[in-house]
């Protein structure tokens, strides 16, 4: 997070007036705001008192308490803005009625807005602030609680909304597909939805997660850092305040920023919130089912389009692809069906599912039962239709608002999932393709229509090419140059959970080498009645992995320490990263139902 700098005409002063019970105010000192531009309107952060993450029906926002009897006051320059807007929202006083008065400079006094509290969740407030257009004025927000003590509000994402903008805005959605593999997403009858987006902009049909569980790689998406760079390295980190993130350099440049993810380690409490004027976290049920997430991004956009005069940035996180596999059965049942897909019986004969020795691992266990790896594969690919539905609703939403031709979507995943390659099932362990290759479709103004690009793209990438998109300079950046090579090479690394393992992909090498011990899937046996599993693939630290890419498409013949392999060099690249990495962000503190549902999703200690 990176506090912004007084590079602007606009100053924002901050005081709160604390009233004695005999009347008189007590100043605090002022704290300095600056917004970004005198055109575009910004979100100003402080220097000394930063606001607090509060949620209120459901979302969060940047805010400032006031109890009974303070005041918090913006001075506004002259000239600087047509409209001021607020949010308001209370816990302890749902029916305290709120003010907004105007003072000008002769001392002149009046309430634009008095209107009670609304039951549930934030309630904006806006003023109009045109009619004093060359005049310094101050605003002072406070309220009259209902309630004899204790009564306090929360006012949030204050904006001072600029008197033009110059060019058309641009807006900028990013929806983040959890567990999909890119190969998945190719098949038009399964996404139809992505599919249509390629067609009308760029499909990158050879791009990389920077890791293979969801935070640290929502983390290189979000910051454009790796993540031997932004220190996230597992689901118990949290994003460094420090770390400056894409929603934090889009509020800069004046755009309205809002996110609604369905897990909680990309939640407030795991850091993701910064730069996000309005945050929905994860609600019960999201991780099955991320259709109330898109409801509440649908209506978001709507109410965006009514109101503001800013671009937006909205980013949009799905969970459903991930274990256990599985769409709403309405779903199954009625879309699903009509395409003519169907799901295989659990049970075949002879089993084609390793049968484990004893009971299975936790991940596992939603498997009990399951002899048929079609039926659990035919799941995972509905789970993943499921998310290509709930985008589809998201575009819809932006070509009925007319909004098509103003938005940049980028679609894309975490990490994808291993189907049984390299002994993985089920879970994305491991630094092999099927846990990394990831879709990347990216439609707007700017950017060709209808075009592949075979390039290597790693997701670190994404959040400098959204910046140079806004900026109107795309050709700038890594994804754009990608777009005319002809012999496409370029380097990406990948990182597994705690960089247990390191490794990259350049040109026709694929290197992965232990950076600690570790496990990745099993190994098995084919036997009269069926596969067997007997044992687990573990490694220590300093092993390395070695492939040839154009001999041995499928990994399956390590090179590593062979003479003429260029295991040393590669493993000097290694130790090269290593030195300029940064240390592990801190791990956030997880109730135990958290701790819990990571467990269960595989995520151990």
């Amino acid at each position: 997070m990176r506090l912004i700098s007084p590079i602007s005409l606009a100053s924002w002063l901050l005081t709160l007036g604390l009233m004695s019970s005999a009347g008189c105010e007590r100043a605090l000192e002022p704290v300095d705001y600056t917004s970004v531009s005198a055109l575009v309107p910004s979100s100003p952060l402080p220097a000394d008192s930063p606001s607090q993450p509060v949620e209120h029906g459901g979302e969060v926002r940047g805010s400032w308490s006031t109890r009974a009897g303070e005041t918090l006051e913006f001075q506004i320059p002259p000239g600087e803005a047509a409209r001021f807007e607020v949010g308001a929202a209370s816990d302890n006083d749902p029916e305290a009625l709120v003010q907004i008065e105007i003072v000008t400079e002769e001392g002149g006094r009046r309430t634009l807005v008095e209107t009670p509290l609304v039951a549930e969740g934030w309630q904006t407030l806006g003023v109009d602030l045109s009619p004093w257009p060359d005049r310094p004025l101050t605003l002072v927000l406070s309220h009259q609680p209902s309630i004899d003590t204790q009564s306090s509000v929360d006012w949030g994402e204050p904006l001072l909304l600029q008197k033009e903008t110059t060019g058309a805005p641009l807006n900028v959605i990013l929806v983040t597909l959890d567990t999909t593999r890119a190969d998945t997403t190719l098949d038009r009858d399964l996404t139809p939805h992505l599919a249509a987006l390629a067609e009308q902009g760029v499909r990158f049909t050879n791009a990389w997660s920077a890791a293979t569980s969801t935070s640290p790689s929502h983390a290189s998406i979000l910051t454009g850092l790796a993540v031997d760079q932004h220190g996230v390295l597992s689901n118990r980190n949290r994003l460094p305040d420090e770390v400056e993130t894409l929603a934090e350099q889009l509020s800069e440049r004046g755009f309205q920023t809002a996110a609604s993810v369905t897990v909680d380690h990309l939640g407030p409490g795991a850091g993701f919130a910064q730069g996000f004027g309005r945050f929905r976290p994860a609600q019960t049920g999201d991780a099955q089912d991320g259709a109330s997430s898109v409801d509440d991004a649908v209506a978001w956009i709507e109410s965006w389009s009514k109101a503001s005069a800013r671009p937006f940035f909205l980013w949009v996180h799905l969970f459903d692809p991930h274990t256990p596999y599985g769409p709403p059965k309405s779903f199954l049942e009625e879309e699903w069906a009509q395409r003519g897909f169907d799901i295989p019986p659990r049970r075949s004969t002879p089993p084609t599912m390793p049968s484990f020795p004893g009971s299975l691992p936790t991940p596992l266990a939603w498997l009990e039962g399951t002899t048929d790896r079609a039926h659990v594969e035919a799941l995972y690919a509905a789970g993943v239709a499921y998310a290509d539905h709930l985008l589809g609703r998201i575009i819809q939403q932006v070509e009925a608002l007319g909004l098509a031709s103003s938005t940049l979507i980028v679609v894309t995943a975490d990490h994808g999932e291993a189907l049984g390659e390299q002994g993985v099932f089920y879970q994305h362990a491991g630094l092999w393709p099927a846990s990394l290759r990831v879709p990347l479709v990216w439609a707007g103004p700017g950017w060709p229509r209808g075009v592949e690009v075979a390039s290597p793209i790693s997701g670190v990438e994404i959040a400098p090419a959204i910046l140079a998109t806004v900026d109107g300079e795309p050709d700038r950046t890594r994804l754009y140059q990608a777009l005319g090579e002809a012999n496409p090479s370029h380097r990406v690394w990948f990182a597994e959970t705690d960089l247990r393992q390191l490794g990259f992909r350049d040109g026709e090498v694929h290197y992965i080498e232990a950076l600690g011990p570790g496990q990745f899937g099993v190994r098995t046996e084919q036997r009269a009645d069926g596969p067997f599993v007997t044992g687990i693939q573990r490694y220590r630290r300093g092993r390395k992995w070695l492939f040839d890419i154009h001999a041995d498409p499928n990994l399956n013949r390590n090179l590593a320490g062979q003479s003429g392999s260029g295991s040393e060099r590669y493993r000097a690249l290694i130790g090269e990263r290593r030195q300029a990495a940064v240390a592990a962000s801190s791990k956030r503190s997880l109730t135990e139902r958290e701790e819990s549902e990571l467990r269960a999703l595989g995520y151990g200690e």
